[in-house]
């Protein structure tokens, strides 16, 4: 396949990536992600308006995180944006320990991280509910089933991600491919402008158990079929 060709069959590919069906938007992606890496091209490359990349800044509303709760969030969301060409980062008011989470990228990019990631966060508490309710009855002391339940969902989120970064590694392990995930300069130059900011987190205890379950749920992830279960 020459590369106008292949520039024509990605333009295709990413149109397909804006489809309502996630799981069938992230094969598109990862599909035309791996034919720019064997042609070595860039986004720029089949940008059919080939004009500077404007940055896009979006939020996650539904929960936000500090280093009492959801601080694993972080590591999640570190994740996804690498493997989609974003910058992740954290924002709150004033002196508030409370903050929320931003992907900023170039075109869609953090517009489908933002929506993996969601699906992500979802999955995980409703998992971590899960456990709550029907493992954990026999608990009547509340601060011990606080505890044990903390336990539970920071070990299944940590191995969630162990296991999401894992199947990125699979899907873009070759330094060709790569290659596709450098961040863009205008991505770079953001992050560069930034305070960075760090957090203090609560150190749980872990349940080896529940990190393994997590770890084979994000390496299986599946957007599409794990919100449909929720």
């Amino acid at each position: 396949m020459n590369t106008e060709k292949a520039i024509d069959k990605i333009r295709k590919l990413l149109a397909l990536a804006s489809s309502d069906n996630a799981s069938e938007a992230e094969n598109a992606l990862l599909a035309a992600r791996r034919l720019m890496a064997e042609h070595q091209l860039t986004e720029r490359d089949v940008d059919d308006a080939e004009k500077p990349g404007e940055l896009h800044r979006l939020c996650y509303e539904e929960h936000t995180v500090s280093g009492l709760k959801n601080s694993w969030m972080i590591d999640l969301a570190q994740v996804i944006a690498d493997n989609h060409c974003c910058a992740f980062v954290m924002s709150s008011k004033g002196r508030s320990t409370v903050h929320r989470v931003w992907f900023t990228g170039l075109g869609d990019d953090p517009a489908i991280a933002l929506e993996l990631f969601g699906y992500a966060v979802h999955h995980i508490l409703h998992r971590a509910r899960e456990y709550r309710e029907n493992e954990l009855g026999w608990l009547t002391v509340r601060q011990l089933k606080n505890e044990h339940a903390r336990a539970f969902e920071n070990s299944y989120a940590e191995g969630f991600t162990a296991g999401l970064a894992a199947k990125y590694a699979e899907q873009f392990g070759s330094e060709e491919t790569a290659l596709v995930l450098v961040q863009p300069v205008e991505v770079k130059q953001y992050l560069a402008g930034l305070a960075e900011k760090t957090l203090t987190c609560r150190r749980d205890a872990k349940n080896d158990q529940a990190r393994a379950q997590g770890y084979k749920a994000g390496y299986d992830f599946n957007p599409t079929k794990q919100i449909a279960n929720a």
